[in-house]
């Protein structure tokens, strides 16, 4: 699979967590999300800086809602063009290597998880217990990133054939 195609596969099955993805389809993608994602993140700015009033620079407060607003374009942006097909990828991932993608919503929400419950352990004062709650988070997501570094398994599997994604 090709950089193209591995990326005409992504979107074609956006909400389809069935069958299987081979490693080179989802580091092509993962290259392609992260270059595409540094032109909007530019882009996004880019535009804020242009379209603020020449009277910004001296209103913190609307240079700040020029940057909340460009944030927000981009959060968007990845959540509905990168996130969701990003996770169902994952998912066929995990079933290229035999792996159920019941893992990948673990991992996905112990982050949530984790942010969350931080969040609050800072809010009452506890930043070292919310220290250790995100590094676990950060432990479950380099388990994933190493699933995703792992040969696909030979032949079918319970998931389908290779390279289909």
């Amino acid at each position: 699979m090709d950089f193209n195609q591995a990326i005409t596969s992504a979107y074609r099955n956006y909400l389809n967590p069935r069958g299987r993805a081979g490693r080179k389809a989802y580091w092509y993608f993962v290259l392609f999300e992260i270059l595409l994602m540094i032109l909007i993140t530019v882009g996004a700015t880019i535009i804020a800086v242009n379209l603020a009033p020449s009277g910004a620079a001296s209103n913190p407060e609307l240079a700040e809602g020029l940057t909340a607003l460009a944030t927000l374009v981009v959060v968007f942006i990845y959540v509905f063009g990168f996130g969701i097909p990003t996770l169902m990828l994952m998912v066929r991932r995990f079933h290229d290597v035999g792996l159920s993608g019941i893992y990948v919503f673990i991992v996905f929400m112990s982050g949530v998880g984790a942010r969350i419950y931080s969040d609050y352990l800072v809010g009452t004062g506890a930043t070292t217990q919310s220290d250790l709650y995100l590094g676990l988070a950060n432990i479950v997501s380099l388990a994933a990133l190493v699933v995703t570094l792992w040969p696909s398994q030979a032949g079918p599997n319970k998931y389908g054939s290779p390279d289909v994604s």
